[in-house]
């Protein structure tokens, strides 16, 4: 997959002597292979996801995140307790550089792009790399400082103080109803919803500005199964001011979901505001404490809720409480934003950390195996896990892990290959041979005393053996020895079923077909296919797929196809072949796991087509490449779910083909430097410069706050150029 965006600048410059004017126009493509992360699963924990983690050595001008919002750029804007802060993927920028120390205590961005920085008395926004006054402020009162700061749904920058609501307009902060007074001596959230209803919290209660000036939100509300009173300072819109006294409860954030209800959170309440009621939905003491508490709802409809004792999701009406020890740089969370491609930004007293979900996942296996080479894998009929290794067997079933050694009745510790049975029967393939589990044990009795290479149990009950000499054919407790015809097969890497009728095997020699006793060439040497040793994989169309080198074979009706370089396949060592349930086929190499689909391999093989559209992840969730070394079939496992699983060099990796990530958003493209001759020179306008200039630099940001190592540049000046240059990561 290749995202691409152009952004095009006018460079002028005259010729001296040459009498022409020379006008050429710089197109710059950010190109992002397949990143692998998209929205996080909704049902997927914080501790399963990726966590990147910011801090003052990464370039923070403060450890404690006060605010964080993401421009129309695709910056990510960062206010802490020590300045402003700007991430463009690529590293993290202090804003102004060098300047002076500043308490940020909130940040919002207005609808044309203006980002605006609160702190103490002051307002400021962004202009260039530096920072500006957005307003006088003399607009204040002396004794007046910023508590609050929203953009509302009319695209406004509104902001609380200490005795009212102001609206940023222009370089104005014009009082929102000054002839009213606020219960309350102090703004501690505000809301502009989409019905131009504003809501204002404070430390004693909530009121509502409906378009008929400020009324407290009072009386009793409607109460949630078993969760007691409702009571913030009730439930519904009451009478106007000066009629009622607010009840004590501090109001923290307010939050609207994308379906329009509005959630409000006090201090050891969460409440939901809907049909002109307040619904309760979490009463706990002291669950919700903390004044930097802030909320958002992802786009899977999960509410996220910062408190000083963790980050809670609310999902199906359950919540779960993530903290430190699950990965976050603090318990003590302060900031939350889902950024444009759906990764989830979390600030906290001690730094900040990005949660970005993954394709490629190592957290589903047995702990105990990660970070540990893997050679088999395998699923028994009852949902139990197998898994083969150096160390032993491993079992893997609700959550419990055991492993099972030569203690336990295992010839030797090295597993190679793992084939289910009946009920919970399972042929063991180790170096010293070949054992079986059954009834919950590992049986004494070695099978067949070779090295066990690859396993095949037909569905009949008939199980093939390879081993690094050749093939073995076992029916009950006979094993017949399959003699080899016409080629020296080498190592037996798969042995795969023919719907037609026979065995496919594949070794470290090549490509062979079992009829009968007999292991002959599958087909003649110098066909395509004839060298085909690893990744043996049949489709339930009946094509066989399996691996020569780095190359794609696929073979079907006695007929093979190749696919390389030519064809879209541009990858490194093929090992492991799967196919998925929705048509795709999942190839794991030495450094990456590539998808490709079927449809488009066929397309080529028709000559309908001249390439495949093959999408390349290379980074788990922990950071990883996935190094699926392994060449035998046993190293790869499609289970009843749909999920697959690969054998690697460092544990385990699942993929869910049904939640796969992939980032569809190109990068943006921005110039923000532009240097001619040495000098700096301004990047707005049409960004024209005098005649007889010798060298011309341009500094640009390509941002994707998802996978920027994978972002690649190339660059051409329209009217001076005839092809692109690539830049690389170059920028």
């Amino acid at each position: 997959m290749v995202n691409r965006v152009v952004c095009r600048h006018h460079v002028s410059s005259q010729r001296r002597g040459a009498g022409r004017a020379l006008r050429a126009y710089l197109v710059i493509a950010a190109l992002s292979s397949a990143s692998t992360a998209r929205a996080l699963a909704p049902d997927k924990p914080p501790t399963d996801c990726r966590i990147d983690v910011w801090s003052n050595r990464d370039g923070l001008p403060g450890a404690w995140v006060r605010g964080l919002v993401q421009g129309p750029q695709g910056h990510l804007w960062i206010g802490t307790y020590g300045g402003v802060a700007r991430y463009d993927g690529s590293r993290v920028r202090r804003v102004p550089e060098g300047g002076p120390p500043i308490d940020v205590s909130g940040v919002a961005g207005a609808a044309d792009g203006t980002i605006v920085i609160a702190s103490g008395r002051d307002l400021l926004c962004v202009q260039g790399s530096g920072l500006v006054s957005c307003a006088p402020s003399s607009e204040l009162a002396e004794d007046e400082r910023i508590s609050a700061i929203s953009t509302g749904a009319d695209g406004h920058v509104w902001i609380g103080t200490n005795h009212r609501v102001l609206r940023l307009v222009k370089d104005r902060l014009l009082p929102h109803r000054p002839e009213l007074a606020l219960p309350f001596d102090r703004v501690t959230v505000l809301h502009r919803d989409r019905s131009g209803r504003l809501w204002v919290g404070g430390p004693t209660g909530l009121v509502v500005d409906d378009g008929k000036g400020y009324r407290l939100v009072q009386g009793r509300g409607t109460v949630g199964a078993g969760l007691g009173s409702a009571i913030l300072m009730g439930a519904g819109l009451g009478s106007p001011l000066g009629t009622g006294a607010p009840a004590a409860a501090a109001v923290h954030a307010i939050h609207e979901t994308a379906a329009g209800h509005l959630w409000i959170l006090t201090d050891h309440q969460l409440l939901r505001f809907e049909a002109g009621e307040l619904v309760a939905w979490y009463n706990e003491a002291r669950a919700f404490r903390g004044v930097n508490s802030r909320m958002v709802e992802d786009r899977d409809g999960n509410l996220w809720i910062t408190t000083a004792g963790g980050l809670i999701r609310l999902r199906a009406g359950q919540f779960q409480t993530f903290g430190q020890k699950d990965g976050l740089p603090d318990d003590d969370v302060t900031a939350i934003l889902e950024d444009r491609e759906g990764s989830l930004w979390v600030g906290t007293r001690n730094g900040l950390a990005q949660l970005s979900d993954r394709t490629l996942a190592t957290q589903v296996g047995p702990p105990g195996l990660r970070d540990q080479p893997v050679e088999a894998v395998a699923e028994s009929s009852d949902g139990t896990f197998w898994f083969g290794s150096y160390r032993g067997l491993t079992r893997w079933k609700y959550g419990v892990e055991r492993l099972y050694t030569q203690d336990d009745g295992l010839p030797i510790n090295q597993v190679y290959a793992l084939a289910p049975g009946e009920g919970d029967e399972l042929f063991i393939g180790t170096r010293f041979g070949l054992v079986r589990w059954r009834h919950g044990r590992i049986e004494p009795t070695v099978l067949h005393p070779e090295r066990i290479m690859t396993l095949l149990r037909e569905p009949a009950g008939r199980l093939w053996i390879g081993t690094a000499e050749g093939v073995f054919r076992r029916d009950g407790d006979q094993t017949t020895p399959i003699v080899t015809e016409g080629f020296v097969p080498g190592q037996i890497r798969g042995i795969e079923l023919d719907p037609a009728g026979g065995i496919w095997v594949s070794g470290s020699g090549g490509l062979g077909r079992v009829q009968g006793d007999r292991l002959r060439p599958a087909v003649p040497d110098g066909s395509p296919g004839a060298r085909a040793g690893r990744g043996i994989r049949r489709d339930e169309g009946g094509t066989l797929w399996m691996a020569e080198g780095t190359q794609l074979v696929g073979m079907k009706d006695g007929v093979a196809k190749v696919y390389g370089k030519e064809q879209g396949i541009d990858l490194d060592w093929v090992c492991q072949i799967l196919p998925d349930d929705f048509g795709s086929l999942w190839i794991a190499t030495m450094n990456r796991i590539a998808r490709v689909s079927r449809a488009e391999l066929a397309a080529v093989a028709a000559g309908k087509a001249a390439r495949v559209n093959a999408i390349a992840f290379d980074s788990t969730d922990r950071r990883q490449e996935p190094s699926a070394q392994r060449a035998r079939t046993a190293g790869a496992w499609k289970a009843r779910d749909g999920r697959l699983w690969f054998a690697t060099l460092r544990g385990v990796v699942t993929i869910d083909p049904r939640r796969v990530r992939i980032n569809l958003l190109p990068p943006t493209v921005v110039i923000e430097g532009v240097t001619v001759d040495g000098r700096t020179v301004s990047t707005e306008g049409s960004g024209q410069f005098a005649p007889g200039a010798g060298r011309v630099e341009l500094q640009f940001a390509a941002i994707s706050l998802v996978e920027p190592n994978q972002v690649r540049a190339r660059y051409m000046l329209e009217g001076l150029d005839d092809r692109w240059t690539e830049a690389g990561a170059r920028r």
